[in-house]
């Protein structure tokens, strides 16, 4: 080994180069993966000890492991994960814990070392050792060792404080990773946090939701129960005049169509949230299946005060299910007139610009505020007060998953006491290998 004052590369003084690597090592990123891997090879290379590694403590079972090893001569990054136990080695590692440096001259015969000596010293012929017991948050952290390879070796004072340096540097390091480590867990734990405050408010809103229907689905099913019921007791407790029985049996059929139309809307509900929504596929026009719609609906248009215009400049024809389509025309109409206000209604059907069928329906009514527009497709979802509009809330949940289920899209736009305008896209052909999922798909 050389003396205090030995010249080393570029002809600085062996005390110049330990400051150098020193000021080197003090602006180190010490986050960085490779940063104890870049002491160790400094402190190899400025002291010229031909093994320096940094063993890991592991508390279960006591032991320390081999996490970074490098090799002077070849310069190469050696022996790692090798594991010494304390249970082996008690009085090394006792003297770990009471000194702040083992400077062991002649490590086989150093009774702080000498444990080591047929299991590891003798074996990879170290004749010295130099170990820096690492130290963060007032717990033993490794230990930075130093092996000299070769008969005993004197270790100067200068050599012994540079070593501690570098011992503090790699206990930085391990601040450094440490709490890295904790802040990304408490990254973690707090984006988790969030999530499931997230989730917890998505249930209490679907439950919500939920109750807010079964609400309004009893109201509406017991409407026409109610209504049936008196015109049975009607029939059967009265002698009514033909035309009175006319009457009764009008209002009879009125209200079985409609709660056969709530129940299939319930059973539609029910078959999108399984994926038993079946399609049968057949070729027609979808401007003249709205014409249709529409001639249904022209005396209740009439009794809400807007008037209708449908513009279809040319046929659309698709492969698609036609009661379904109809039930997507029929939902939006429906809309339209509830909440139109009395206004005109506009209905297109033509091509988009990609070649899909394309069905625009808009009214000038109350319209929908922006911030509910993301939720009325949902299931459960109104942007209305029950009290002031009847039905189920289910009729756009239902057609977003019949556009869907035909690879299509719906949107809509709206300004509030401005109107709603709803688009509905369709590939007149099934694309190949087109198969959503309906009530899934987004």
């Amino acid at each position: 080994m050389r003396g205090e004052e030995e010249s080393t590369r570029g002809g600085a003084t062996a005390d110049e180069r330990r400051n150098e690597v020193l000021l080197e090592l003090s602006a180190l990123d010490k986050s960085a993966g490779d940063a104890i891997r870049r002491i160790i090879t400094l402190d190899a290379e400025t002291l010229r000890v031909e093994r320096v590694s940094y063993w890991s403590w592991q508390a279960d079972p006591p032991a320390l492991r081999c996490e970074e090893g490098y090799e002077l001569s070849p310069a190469r990054y050696g022996e790692h994960d090798t594991v010494i136990a304390e249970s082996r080695y008690p009085r090394y590692f006792r003297a770990l814990r009471a000194e702040q440096v083992i400077a062991a001259e002649d490590a086989r015969r150093d009774q702080r070392t000498s444990e080591l000596a047929d299991d590891y010293l003798a074996p990879r012929g170290i004749g010295a050792m130099l170990d820096i017991p690492v130290w963060v948050g007032g717990e033993l952290a490794g230990v930075l060792c130093h092996e000299w390879v070769g008969p005993p070796h004197r270790w100067p004072a200068a050599e012994v404080e540079l070593a501690i340096s570098m011992g503090q540097l790699v206990a930085t390091a391990l601040e450094v990773r440490r709490r890295n480590r904790l802040e990304e867990i408490l990254r973690v734990v707090s984006e988790q946090s969030a999530r499931l405050v997230e989730s917890e408010k998505a249930v209490r809103d679907e439950l919500r939701a939920r109750d807010e229907f079964l609400s309004v689905a009893s109201h509406e099913l017991s409407t026409p129960l109610a209504a049936l019921q008196l015109a049975l007791d009607a029939l059967r407790t009265t002698r009514l005049s033909p035309d009175d029985t006319t009457r009764s049996l009008a209002v009879l059929d009125r209200q079985v169509k409609r709660l056969s139309q709530l129940v299939t809307t319930l059973l539609d509900v029910s078959r999108v949230r399984t994926g038993h929504f079946q399609l049968s596929r057949e070729r027609f026009d979808l401007g003249e299946l709205t014409r249709e719609v529409c001639g249904r609906f022209a005396d209740g248009i009439a009794a809400s005060g807007s008037t209708l215009s449908l513009e279809n400049a040319a046929p659309v024809v698709g492969n698609w299910d036609r009661s379904r389509i109809d039930q997507v025309v029929t939902n939006l109409l429906s809309n339209a007139v509830k909440f139109g206000s009395g206004k005109p209604i506009e209905i297109r059907v033509g091509l988009d610009d990609r070649g899909q069928a394309k069905l625009t329906m808009r009214d000038h009514g109350i319209g929908i505020p922006r911030m509910e527009l993301e939720r009325i497709f949902e299931r459960f979802e109104r942007a209305v007060s029950t009290r002031s509009y009847g039905g189920l809330g289910l009729g756009l949940f239902i057609a977003r998953a019949i556009v869907e289920a035909h690879c299509g899209r719906i949107t809509a736009e709206s300004v509030a006491k401005e109107g709603t305008s709803f688009t509905v896209h369709l590939p007149l052909d099934v694309p190949f290998g087109c198969e959503p999922t309906p009530g899934e798909a987004r």
